[in-house]
């Protein structure tokens, strides 16, 4: 009794008696399986894993069990599919046929093994697409012929938006921070030009799909709905709530986000994009290209190669004959003369662009020429010292205050570390003119009173430096899902929003990261010393590079804090040994 009930059930379950119903089934248990496991792996982490995999050689694995269910229940549909599709295959095929379909079995096995090894993964997908989605078919029905080759182009149909959300994905990440070019693709051009192209692909997929299942309907002649049985519309009715529930999970995710980025705006006073950016930057002031453009002619501040060791340590110990040199090298630059007279008063702002979509790319920084200038000038006040030149002291480092100042209105993170490292040779410079004793006292007060400003300034600094990462954040999460339009050596980049319906929970993936961002950087700006606790998601992957540099911008800002107090200490202690003033 119980072997005939398993005898049935089985019967039952891979549609023995009806290869209509069951084909169409396996069908679309396959399509919509497929769906709600990758959207199961998405929810559970499993692309943390992904990348975890790949950097480590598959050696770390944070969830073995994800990947067990998601393995095994893609080969588990794979498996059913090919059962209760070959059986509706084989009883098509006339007895004397028969033969080739066992034939085609074994080549379908043997060439995707081949392929496979010949071709890597795309000769995997590639031998076993063509076999079960041209030959079989059109073996099995070729009267259907006018139905099956549309049906046969549905899969790639379904699979362009997914290819492009990969490589659109795998190009941004790999474009941080040193941009490259963009994939010459297609698929890639069309979203690019055409941001619907991705959804009409789809459905234009699921059309072809259901030609397919026409032609099923055709060959056993039975009625279009007719074939679609009990399993098939429950099955339906199971994709529709997992679609809905994972459509809702999104749109909150998305809702939570918006009020989150809405906060971080109203905690700054100005939008957090582009424009935000370049209002801070910029005010009331204007760049002046034409200044740049003579600055930058004189880039080249490396001179000969033989003191190429010696404009680094402005501190260092050198032999006396050396010394000479590289003074008489300084004397006669041309180019260094031409920087002094630019930077004896104040430096306009930069012609800085800010494009939508590279905030986070380095692109054109004049900050590596005032960095050899700021090494020179530190050089210049070692030998004004030496011949006892208290002007030339004074002049080399008011020409290093204005690169300073220079620098510290622009908040993106290079010229903000630049600027902190270039001080700190300032700032050295200026304790050994302090303790030589040849400091006038009029210029002792005058610098206490402007290091006492600049320690005072450094909340704010940090602030606009946050404020600036912010928005680096911010665009690159927006680049993800609106794309950016192509800017003279930059790629365009296709835009993923218009694809969310289509997959929520890849929605729900990039709207949790720019979330956690505008959380972290909201913290940052209330003043709490945000310590960003890491979680085990791609969301994760996604912000870390972010809120780890926030961090140590925090400490190297403190850290010029704490030298401008010393500094201060230090001042105050030669002021207070000097004699009073004559009246």
């Amino acid at each position: 009794m119980r072997k005939k009930l398993l005898k049935k059930f089985l019967r039952t379950l891979f549609y023995r008696d009806a290869p209509a119903e069951g084909a169409v089934f396996a069908s679309l248990l396959w399509y919509l399986g497929l769906w709600c496991l990758a959207t199961l792996f998405v929810f559970t982490g499993g692309l943390y894993d992904v990348f975890m995999g790949v950097h480590t050689g598959g050696e770390v694995l944070i969830h073995p069990w994800i990947w067990r269910i998601f393995l095994t229940g893609v080969s588990g549909l794979l498996l059913y599919h090919l059962i209760v599709t070959g059986h509706c295959y084989h009883i098509l095929l006339r007895e004397k046929h028969r033969f080739l379909f066992r034939l085609l079995a074994v080549i379908l096995f043997a060439g995707t093994i081949g392929s496979a090894m010949l071709f890597g993964l795309k000769g995997l997908f590639f031998f076993p697409y063509a076999v079960v989605c041209w030959v079989l078919p059109l073996a099995a029905m070729p009267r259907q012929y006018k139905y099956l080759i549309p049906a046969a182009l549905g899969p790639p149909l379904l699979v362009f938006p997914l290819l492009v959300f990969f490589m659109t994905i795998e190009y941004r990440l790999s474009c941080y921070p040193i941009p490259r070019p963009a994939p010459i693709s297609l698929l890639w051009d069309l979203q690019v030009k055409m941001p619907f192209s991705g959804s009409l692909s789809f459905l234009l997929g699921v059309s072809c799909i259901f030609w397919g299942y026409k032609a099923y309907a055709e060959t056993f002649q039975k009625p279009f709905l007719s074939i679609f049985g009990k399993g098939a519309k429950s099955l339906i009715l199971l994709f529709l709530l997992a679609y809905s529930f994972s459509l809702g999970m999104a749109f909150s995710a998305h809702k939570k986000t918006e009020r989150s980025v809405a906060l971080l705006e109203k905690r700054f006073g100005r939008p957090v994009n582009a424009e935000g950016l370049k209002d801070l930057y910029f005010g009331n002031d204007r760049p002046n290209r034409k200044f740049w453009e003579k600055v930058q002619e004189n880039e080249g501040l490396v001179f000969d190669g033989k003191y190429s060791d010696i404009l680094f340590q402005p501190k260092g110990n050198f032999p006396p004959e050396r010394l000479a040199e590289w003074e008489k090298e300084l004397e006669k630059s041309r180019k260094l003369a031409e920087l002094e007279k630019a930077f004896s008063s104040e430096l306009p702002p930069f012609p800085r662009d800010f494009p939508k979509g590279w905030i986070a790319v380095p692109r054109q920084v004049e900050s590596w020429v005032l960095g050899n200038f700021i090494r020179c000038e530190a050089w210049r006040v070692r030998f004004a010292l030496a011949r006892k030149d208290p002007e030339g002291v004074v002049a080399a480092l008011e020409r290093m205050t204005n690169v300073r100042n220079h620098l510290a209105r622009d908040p993106l993170a290079l010229p903000s570390l630049s600027m902190i490292a270039l001080e700190m040779i300032r700032v050295d410079a200026l304790e050994t003119f302090v303790r030589s004793g040849q400091a006038p006292v009029s210029f002792l007060r005058a610098r206490r009173e402007e290091l006492s400003f600049f320690r005072k300034e450094m909340k704010e600094t940090l602030l606009r430096a946050v404020y600036a990462e912010a928005v680096t954040a911010m665009d690159l999460c927006d680049t993800f899902s609106y794309g950016c339009p192509e800017q003279e050596d930059l790629s365009s980049i296709p835009a993923l929003y218009p694809l969310r319906f289509l997959f929520p929970a890849g929605w729900y993936l990039c709207t949790q990261a720019r979330k956690i961002l505008a959380d972290f950087y909201v913290d940052a700006v209330n003043g709490d010393s945000p310590v960003y606790e890491r979680e085990i998601s791609f969301a994760d992957l996604l912000v870390h590079s972010f809120v780890s540099g926030v961090d140590m911008w925090g400490i190297k800002f403190r850290e010029l804090s704490g030298r401008y107090a010393a500094m201060e200490s230090v001042i105050g202690d030669v002021l207070a040994q000097s004699p009073p003033p004559l009246k």
